[in-house]
């Protein structure tokens, strides 16, 4: 136990101005919290910038998160993450 980070991610390919739409579920034990958003990057994997959808602390059940977003622009991909931040 003790202090801990960690994420994953899944990429996809994407254009500049189109509309991202995704929907799902979170659930978290214990002392952390689960951040879940999108983060664009371009074409050379510079970041451009993290929609962040939803936050789970603590224990809690699953929860449903749903969320739209138009991709910035010099958006190439788009990764979907879920980022966890606490005890591990």
């Amino acid at each position: 136990g003790g202090p801990a980070m960690g994420q994953v991610s899944q990429v996809v390919d994407a254009k500049a101005g189109q509309t991202v739409r995704f929907a799902g579920y979170v659930k978290t034990q214990g002392k952390l919290t689960a951040t879940v958003g999108l983060m664009s990057y371009s074409a050379d994997w510079k970041g451009l910038g993290f929609h962040a959808i939803r936050q789970a602390r603590g224990d809690q059940d699953w929860l449903p998160f749903a969320g739209e977003t138009t991709l910035l622009a010099g958006a190439a991909r788009v990764a979907f993450a879920v980022m966890v931040d606490g005890d591990g």
